[in-house]
Formats: C-alpha cells, sequence, structure tokens
C-alpha cells in the first residue's frame, strides 16, 4: 500500500470529521483511531476501532464496509474499519494502549471493557513468555 503524508492540521481535521459521523451512528458506543494515521508521519491508511451494540455484531462484515466506504468517500484515504467487540486480544490491547479514543458516548461501558481487556492481556503474557521462552528447545 502506498504511504501517504499529510499535515498535523489536517488529520486533525480528518480525525474530526470521522468523530462526528462515527458519533451519528447509534450503534457505535465508543470509538478509536490507531496505526500509522497517529503514530507516524506517513502512513497507508486511516485505521478505525468500533465497539458497538450486540445487535450490530450479527452483520458486523458489513457494518464494517459501509462504514469504510462511507467515510472514505469524505476522507478520499484508504479506511480499515473493525469491531472489536469480540475482535483478537492482542489486537484489541493494542487498539486501546495505542489508539486515541475519539467517540466515548458511554465511559462506564468503555471502562469496564479497557479494564477487562489488560486484565486478560496481562494474565496471558506470562503464558505467553513462557511459551515462547520453551518453543527454540522444543524437539520437532
Amino acid at each position: 500500500m502506498r504511504k501517504r503524508q499529510i499535515s498535523q492540521e489536517k488529520k486533525q481535521s480528518i480525525i474530526k470529521g470521522i468523530s462526528s459521523r462515527l458519533r451519528e451512528r447509534k450503534h457505535i458506543t465508543f470509538s478509536y483511531i490507531f496505526g500509522s494515521f497517529i503514530q507516524e508521519e506517513k502512513f497507508s491508511d486511516i485505521d478505525i476501532g468500533v465497539f458497538v451494540s450486540e445487535k450490530i455484531t450479527k452483520e458486523s462484515l458489513n457494518f464494517e464496509f459501509d462504514m469504510e466506504e462511507e467515510i472514505k468517500s469524505f476522507t478520499h484515504l484508504p479506511v480499515d474499519v473493525r469491531i472489536i467487540n469480540h475482535a483478537p486480544l492482542s489486537f484489541v490491547y493494542h487498539v486501546i494502549k495505542e489508539g486515541i479514543l475519539i467517540i466515548d458516548k458511554d465511559a462506564g461501558k468503555r471502562a469496564d471493557f479497557e479494564g477487562i481487556i489488560f486484565k486478560k492481556y496481562l494474565d496471558f503474557a506470562f503464558f505467553r513468555r513462557q511459551y515462547l521462552k520453551e518453543v527454540p528447545n522444543a524437539p520437532i
């Protein structure tokens, strides 16, 4: 994917526009922007993680595609939207830890979700480290 570069002012304007559009969606409870768009000078796309009401998760793939197309239509940039409700633990951990919260309609629900993710991730980290220590010596 081609790397792009825009000014910080333009990035802030894009983030405000995305926030405004996501806020209009009643099923979105909170949302983050993460990845190269916020972490690097040059970026390939805009990564967005959304937590949605359980009703929408049944049509999650269509929801993600619809949101990508809507945001792409006004930013004119590639967009990748992911529902984080049931996404892999390590992915969600990095979205929360490294991303920027742009929508927060229910701070209590968000705080509970973040707390659960951090606890599970840190609990799992011990076993992951143990596994990675033992793998190089495993007989194959």
